[in-house]
């Protein structure tokens, strides 16, 4: 019964005869109820022929037995309020018991307390202990029909047994009206059912008389929902820890078919994954009902589950069942399914009665967000993975191919300082060197920490490439640089990033190649007048291994790792002469005064 609403019990002649302390509150008269004998008094002067017109009309002998009117109802006070008031008649043993309801204008709708309410009503004779009455929900509940039910002894409610007896005799002793949600030792009340089913329930009872006969009514509100929530919010929990530790994708998917079967009673479960542009079904629990293999749907809306990966909504079909056997849906309702997007790694299906999805949505919500962060996390630790590697990989090339011809150049300028002593040109060379043991010597640390922890400052564009440009044997190159922006980074690893690429466009593209450094919106490009790079190898270019050409196949992969240690982008592309340019993007701007493209 809704909060809101008040409740009145009156006889045929509007003589008041019990009321609830909701309606008592509403009309402001909680310390003197005995003050109020008919309920109309409690009305104004306009609406109390408009109330007692409706009470003759529903106890008169074929008429009715519910009416619904709006009222203006009066406080002692003088205060009034706009009221819906209900009037539901009840007949026991030839007397009239009618139920009014009131709910203030505002509160919503007034409640349908004896025809409608979704909790079993059961009017029980004081005296004899036998029903006298029972609503539609209560014969629902009970499973019986209502010529069954009236005349039985409200014992035949409850199960048999001493033990259920006894506590239910303790928890109702001494009680004046109220509510049994639990026997004292703990455990719950429940109703058998004419299948033999326990329903456990919450039991509110009210007592009044009527024609001096005491009358007892029980509202039995059916609590299997929530404690079959409780049951599946505790096994979830459970689930979530052991969810979060796996390690494969494949193990991921299977759990979250068997969890979903177990935890929420559905009769099969389908997970499906993004596999080549189609959603595949990747694990299934409970496949026995289905007459075949689960059908692989493509991307997009032309099926439900394209439909729920696409748009990240549930979709919910009737014939779902022949659906995933790649038939057509026959529109039986007994046989639907629910389309769950499971984020961007497909959609889970769910099969069983109506609207499987039940009231669990947010329970099944909770571990799908789970499993999704669980993949997450694989996929996260298998690109570090990889990455590691190839940094080992890197390493690796570096020690072993570049310090070994650097001992034997540095070696051999030792022998020719000797034999020729001081001269510019020696001098240049052992710059050189040193210069690629300083880099050699970073990059084995970098590869090695698999971080680079040095301090990142506001530095010009042009000025670290047209150092980087000065290090580097361009031949008949040219270098334009058209930005004069500042950026955030660390300046010996930007000047590195530059070399490198002066490098390869002057190896790929020729020695007579023109490179421009420019500005872009959140970055900077490089791009030359050479061949470009295919669209095919775009995506290798910045592997360790790779070389289009003799080089060592990591001197654009160390490109990347700079990128990576900046929190940058890099994509390859076009150049606007048709050569290969890299754009750089997500850097942080400090200064800009030159126009971007």
């Amino acid at each position: 019964m809704d909060s809101g609403a008040g409740v009145v019990f009156v006889d045929a002649d509007d003589r008041l005869e019990q009321w609830t302390d909701r309606a008592a509150t509403l009309f402001g008269i909680d310390d003197d109820r005995s003050a109020v004998d008919r309920f109309h008094s409690l009305l104004t002067s306009e609406s109390q022929p408009v109330y007692l017109e409706a009470l003759e009309e529903v106890t008169a002998p074929n008429s009715p037995s519910a009416r619904r009117l709006q009222c203006t109802a009066r406080r002692p006070d003088g205060s009034t309020f706009e009221a819906a008031i209900g009037l539901d008649v009840v007949d026991i043993d030839g007397t009239q018991l009618v139920i009014v309801s009131v709910r203030p204008e505002g509160e919503g709708y007034y409640a349908e307390l004896f025809e409608t309410l979704p909790d079993g009503v059961f009017i029980v004779d004081g005296e004899s202990q036998q029903i006298i009455d029972v609503n539609p929900a209560g014969l629902e509940l009970m499973e019986y029909d209502r010529e069954t039910l009236i005349g039985k002894p409200n014992s035949f409610l409850h199960p048999d047994g001493e033990r259920y007896r006894e506590g239910l005799k303790e928890a109702m002793a001494g009680m004046d009206g109220g509510t049994i949600r639990q026997f004292p030792d703990g455990s719950n009340m429940y109703v058998e059912t004419s299948s033999g089913m326990h329903v456990p329930i919450e039991m509110s009872v009210n007592y009044t008389t009527v024609a001096g006969r005491p009358i007892a009514i029980g509202i039995f509100h059916d609590i299997s929902p929530r404690i079959e929530r409780e049951r599946a919010d505790f096994a979830l929990r459970e689930a979530v820890q052991d969810l979060i530790t796996i390690g494969t994708p494949e193990r991921l998917y299977e759990r979250v078919a068997t969890d979903l079967r177990d935890i929420f009673t559905y009769e099969t479960v389908v997970v499906r994954a993004v596999e080549n542009g189609r959603l595949n079904p990747v694990a299934v629990a409970g496949n026995d009902s289905l007459e075949g293999e689960p059908r692989s749907f493509p991307l997009g809306e032309s099926n439900p589950a394209g439909r729920a990966f696409t748009e990240g909504t549930t979709q919910t079909v009737a014939g779902a069942w022949a659906l995933e056997c790649g038939e057509d849906p026959d529109d039986d309702e007994r046989y639907s399914g629910t389309y769950l997007p499971f984020g961007s790694y497909g959609v889970v299906t769910v099969l069983g009665a109506v609207n499987p999805y039940g009231g669990t949505e947010d329970l099944v919500r909770s571990l799908l967000a789970c499993a999704e962060a669980t993949l997450d996390r694989i996929h996260n630790e298998r690109r570090l993975k990889a990455q590691n590697e190839r940094l080992d990989r890197f390493a690796g090339i570096v020690s072993h191919d570049l310090r070994n011809p650097l001992s034997i150049a540095s070696g051999h300028v030792e022998l020719l300082e000797e034999d020729l002593g001081g001269h510019d040109s020696l001098e240049e060379i052992e710059y050189a060197l040193t210069r690629i043991d300083e880099l050699v010597t970073d990059v084995l640390e970098i590869a090695r920490e698999g971080n680079d922890d040095r301090d990142v400052e506001s530095v010009t564009l042009e000025a670290v490439a047209r150092a980087a440009w000065s290090l580097v044997d361009t031949a008949d190159a040219t270098l334009a640089v058209e930005t004069t922006a500042s950026i955030r980074a660390n300046r010996v690893r930007l000047q590195q990033l530059f070399e490198n690429l002066f490098r390869n466009a002057v190896e790929h593209a020729g020695s007579d190649v023109e490179v421009c450094v420019g500005g872009l919106e959140d970055g900077f490009y490089l791009e030359d007048d050479g061949p470009g790079i295919s669209p095919d190898e775009r995506d290798s270019v910045l592997t360790v291994g790779y070389s289009g050409a003799d080089g060592t196949g990591f001197g654009l992969a160390i490109v990347e790792s700079i990128v990576d240690e900046h929190g940058w982008t890099v994509t390859v592309g076009d150049g606007r002469d048709g050569g290969a340019r890299f754009a750089f993007r997500q850097v942080e701007i400090v200064d800009r005064v030159d126009a971007t493209v």
